[in-house]
């Protein structure tokens, strides 16, 4: 499921930008606020897939919030939308920071809702991501989309990739869940699975089957409905 941010105090805008995303994917994740504090922590405790800002906010604080978001570890190259943007500050915007589109006022609801069609519908990673991973005084980067799921069990959390099982210590499953994209879902309080590697959902006894994988992995009660029920 796909998380989008939109960042704006305009609420008659806002709510144009949230049916607009509803009428492309009504399983997408829509959060808002009018706060920048709010919109960094929610940034960096969440995964979130596309950033829309509204300049109409404030200009400044907009682009110090555009900067702050590239700053975030993961988020170099997060999809981010700004709409309502003088156009003194469009070159910025592109060159600097890297937004996908940049909107004038008065906003072309129809561009912008193609704009979202592409990022919603037709995302395509632009580039593979790996996640960082510190054990002593190494640091390992390992392909996400080698993962097969996380596990957290006795005190350890455990990646499990198609060769190979890394433990940790002293790590919970949502700080690594953190640095994953939204291909992997949280199923289960000690599972976190890779969607793409799903061979099977057994709806009877709530459990997953794993491509090349004969673990079988729990659909825990409070995550059924958004696993079998939402996504599936």
């Amino acid at each position: 499921m796909q998380n989008i941010l939109l960042l704006g105090k305009n609420l008659q805008t806002q709510s144009k930008i949230l049916n607009i995303i509803q009428e492309i994917n009504k399983k997408v994740n829509c959060l808002t606020t009018c706060c920048d504090e709010k919109a960094i922590e929610c940034i960096k405790n969440r995964e979130v897939d596309i950033v829309i800002v509204d300049f109409q906010l404030n200009e400044d604080h907009s682009l110090n919030l555009v900067k702050s978001v590239r700053e975030i570890d993961g988020h170099k190259l997060t999809y981010i939308v700004c709409i309502n943007v003088d156009l003194s500050v469009k070159t910025l915007i592109y060159d600097e920071f890297h937004c996908f589109s940049c909107h004038s006022t008065p906003i072309s609801l129809s561009r912008l809702k193609d704009d979202l069609i592409t990022l919603i519908k037709y995302d395509q990673p632009i580039h593979k991501k790996n996640i960082e991973i510190v054990l002593k005084d190494s640091h390992y980067f390992i392909d996400e989309e080698l993962i097969q799921y996380v596990e957290a069990r006795n005190k350890k959390v455990y990646i499990v990739t198609n060769e190979d099982m890394i433990e940790m210590t002293k790590k919970t499953l949502t700080e690594i869940q953190v640095k994953l994209s939204s291909q992997f879902i949280r199923v289960h309080r000690a599972f976190i699975v890779n969607s793409n590697k799903i061979y099977c959902i057994n709806k009877s006894d709530k459990s997953i089957l794993l491509n090349n994988s004969k673990t079988i992995i729990p659909i825990g009660r409070t995550y059924y409905k958004e696993v079998v029920v939402e996504r599936f």
